[in-house]
């Protein structure tokens, strides 16, 4: 008897102990300095004890939605996965066996931003031994609120940088709850958490580098080594980013995989290459920048722009322009015929006056005609005169003819000159008028473009100037620039290593020469990580 009656004041004493550490007071407050309106509480506590917790937070803040579940049996997965908002999950530490139940959550990612744990706790170092298995890392929200006196409680933010790889847990004290003040915060610890937690220290990342020509000695050294800069342009100008991120975080990184592949989707409908390495974790994140495609937004996550990837046909404009046609230039062929028309009207006019007025016969030839033209579209003046009003007529139209002509011309012809000289081929059109010889730059970026792109002139560029051709076409970027200085052949390459090229080998009267078509747009070139990637927004932040 005395045996039951001891075991019935212990449970008793659990039960009281679970309702004082889950005082509401702290819960609610935790939830208004988080802007949640939506939570979970898991607790050991009987029904009764459960509806009067309910009560208090209902009375306190009829606004939030809240429910309440034994840990033993947790609420169904869906009112975790709530999509919208926010949602704050509140755990009774003196309750048992939660490690295995935090390494149920953990598994699916319920430590993410998206979730704010509070646990409340008789001694916060219990903490880590409940996280002991499992998975979290530096964007998680979990905060511990230990009971200090009375009704007030320390408040701890406990994370790991990297649970599973490496990372060592951290518990800091950030503030205190006090019943009549509410939370009151360290200002040490109200910056932005992914700054504070930024020493990765003992963390190691896996990671995939792209490189698209041959390279020497180990990807580190390639990363620091400083010639030939046109060579995988972007993917080591991204690595040596990364790597500046290594040294401001301290953490450690491993290459798994050098490939040739940014990620393309395969028949069995998984992909390839550096997305594929993300999509099934076998790297935390891609040292070689990617540009946006839907296919692969699916499966990875995209961070901040790095590089902006621009890329055009290059060619030596063709000297169709002779010496004279430059003063032929600045007026249009039509206008230059009706021009020469009218020369012809009018020295017939000026004859049939001429011979009409009776004039001296000398004067009224066809030479002294045409003469008589010429002085006046030469603003030299006539140099005849005459008595009637059909001549006066005449000469004054004339006149005023030459003198507007003259005045277009000679301003057209020095903003002409004052010009750079226009491109002759413009266009994807232009481009497959002038029987160019093209060439390609050969990587999958290219070749994947012809496969997608709906643009009607590069559909027919492609199947007019590369099919049938694909071996001559593409070909490697050097062996192509070299054959732009022969002239009649137009060579797509990336601009960036093109232009430093080009400016090594070519004179500066043949590269101000140099001509583009944009067959595409530039492409923006992003970080990337796996999908949902605890560790995007800290770099970013960087």
């Amino acid at each position: 008897m005395h045996f039951k009656a001891a075991w019935g004041l212990i449970f008793l004493l659990n039960v009281a102990q679970c309702v004082a550490f889950m005082h509401h007071g702290v819960v609610k407050e935790f939830f208004k300095k988080r802007f949640i309106n939506q939570g979970i509480v898991l607790t050991c506590s009987n029904k009764e004890d459960k509806i009067k917790l309910s009560r208090q937070f209902f009375q306190t803040n009829s606004n939030l939605m809240l429910s309440i579940h034994n840990v033993n049996k947790p609420a169904p997965l869906d009112q975790f996965l709530i999509r919208h908002g926010r949602i704050g999950i509140v755990l009774d530490e003196n309750c048992h066996n939660l490690t295995q139940l935090m390494t149920w959550f953990g598994r699916h990612r319920l430590f993410d931003i998206k979730y704010y744990w509070l646990i409340i706790s008789s001694k916060s170092t219990n903490v880590k031994d409940i996280f002991s298995q499992t998975e979290h890392n530096l964007d998680s929200n979990i905060y511990v609120a230990t009971n200090a006196i009375q009704k007030d409680f320390d408040l701890f933010e406990f994370y790991n940088p990297a649970s599973k790889k490496g990372g060592q847990s951290i518990l800091n004290r950030i503030g205190v709850f006090r019943n009549d003040t509410g939370i009151e915060m360290f200002e040490d610890k109200l910056m932005n958490k992914f700054w504070h937690r930024r020493d990765l220290k003992g963390v190691q990342f896996k990671t995939t580098v792209v490189f698209h020509e041959p390279y020497y000695g180990t990807p580190e050294e390639y990363f620091q080594n400083l010639s030939h800069k046109e060579v995988n342009t972007y993917n080591r100008f991204f690595a040596r980013l990364m790597l500046t991120c290594q040294k401001h975080y301290q953490f450690s990184y491993k290459i798994v995989n050098v490939t040739t592949l940014f990620g393309y989707r395969n028949e069995d409908g998984t992909m390839n290459g550096l997305v594929g390495d993300l999509e099934r974790r076998i790297v935390d994140f891609g040292f070689s920048p990617l540009y946006t495609r839907s296919d692969r937004a699916s499966v990875i996550t995209y961070g901040r722009t790095i590089y902006h990837l621009t890329a055009a046909f290059l060619f030596i404009n063709p000297k169709s322009k002779a010496m004279f046609k430059l003063f032929l230039r600045p007026l249009d062929t039509t206008v230059w015929y009706c021009l020469l028309g009218f020369v012809v009207l009018i020295s017939m006019v000026i004859k049939l006056i001429s011979t009409l007025d009776m004039v001296p016969k000398a004067l009224s030839s066809w030479t002294h005609s045409v003469l008589c033209v010429i002085g006046i579209f030469s603003s030299q003046g006539s140099i005849v005169k005459y008595e009637n009003l059909s001549g006066r007529i005449a000469l004054i139209f004339a006149l005023i003819l030459a003198f507007l002509g003259a005045q277009v011309y000679s301003g057209s012809l020095v903003s002409s000159l004052l010009n750079v000289p226009l491109d002759t081929l413009d266009s994807v059109e232009d481009l497959l008028d002038s029987k160019f010889k093209i060439g390609i730059e050969n990587t999958r970026f290219n070749k994947e473009f012809f496969k997608f792109t709906v643009d009607n002139a590069s559909i027919k560029l492609h199947e007019t100037l590369v099919v049938g051709k694909e071996n001559e076409v593409y070909q490697n970027y050097l062996i192509g620039l070299r054959q732009i200085e022969k002239g009649r052949y137009a060579f797509h390459a990336e601009l960036a290593k093109a232009y430093r090229f080009l400016r090594a080998t070519l004179k500066p009267n043949k590269l101000c020469e140099i001509g583009e078509v944009v067959m595409f747009k530039g492409a923006q070139c992003h970080a990337n990580y796996v999908k949902h990637s605890p560790f995007s927004n800290t770099f970013d932040v960087w």
